[in-house]
């Protein structure tokens, strides 16, 4: 039997932190689904921060509806008004939500890491999932491995280890919130002992302007380009999700299209275009 730890990447209401994951047990109905429960009153406030920030005095109900609505085309046009005026408006905020959330996601990654040392669910192996933050949560999670893996020694013969290497057997990471940095990808590849999933955008605009909030610099992130290692599946979900704030809504697609029931590569690799994307989304 599958177990998936499914993390979110922000919140509008509480409900949806097992809410937005019905998706999997839907696709998976064998499996054991749990859902993370991470920082939820600061989730909460960073759903409610891009949506104020980004809508001005919209109403949260009517800023729904039009962030929702948004397709990739709206998505592209976005990115073109993201001036740099945006950019020094979001990062003038040291201490905005998406910044404190974000160093959240690796304590909680850490945490997440040891938990699964411990083996609660037992022998099984476990699949990862998250998307935006969640994701961040998910990669600190494989990089605290892979920490613990080097000061035992275990990574010069991780064939005889049953306590790192085995642990996990897929991981998603859905619009990433964190490094797209090819070193990075290539050290906790060997964690996984099936897929490796990386899904991007290419119009998502708002990820690398608030990424860059967080971090102070210019870095890649993973939620919006492909990541050139050996054994990390790239899927262009751009026609499928647009921008970052579709996420929640599309959840259920991104899932289906990425075949998370199946530890065997999906054949979507290339990305969609407009005719495949109606067989994706049925």
């Amino acid at each position: 039997m599958q177990v998936f730890v499914c993390v979110n990447g922000w919140l509008w209401r509480e409900r949806e932190i097992k809410h937005n994951w019905d998706t999997v047990k839907h696709l998976c109905p064998n499996a054991e689904v749990y859902t993370l429960k991470w920082e939820t009153e600061e989730l909460l406030a960073l759903g409610r921060w891009i949506v104020t920030f980004f809508t001005t005095e919209l109403a949260m109900k009517t800023a729904e509806t039009v962030i929702e609505s948004v397709s990739a085309v709206a998505g592209g046009f976005l990115a073109a008004l993201a001036t740099p005026m945006l950019v020094n408006q979001i990062t003038e905020f040291v201490d905005n939500p998406w910044t404190v959330v974000a160093a959240k996601a690796k304590k909680a990654g850490k945490l997440l890491a040891y938990t699964l040392l411990d083996k609660p669910h037992g022998n099984r192996p476990v699949t990862l999932i998250g998307w935006s933050l969640g994701a961040r949560v998910i990669f600190s999670c494989l990089e605290e491995l892979y920490k613990i893996a080097e000061e035992k020694g275990i990574l010069k013969n991780p064939k005889n280890d049953n306590t790192i290497f085995g642990i996990i057997e897929n991981v998603y990471i859905i619009g990433g919130g964190c490094t797209a940095k090819y070193d990075r990808w290539r050290k906790v590849r060997p964690l996984i002992a099936g897929r490796f999933v990386n899904a991007y955008s290419r119009v998502d605009f708002l990820l690398p302007i608030i990424h860059k909030a967080a971090t102070t610099k210019v870095k890649p992130v993973a939620g919006v380009e492909k990541i050139d290692v050996v054994g990390v599946e790239n899927y262009d979900i751009t026609a499928l999700n647009g921008g970052h704030l579709n996420y929640r809504r599309n959840l259920k697609k991104i899932l289906k299209y990425l075949n998370i029931h199946s530890s065997v590569e999906s054949c979507n690799t290339k990305g969609i275009d407009s005719l495949t994307l109606v067989n994706a989304i049925l």
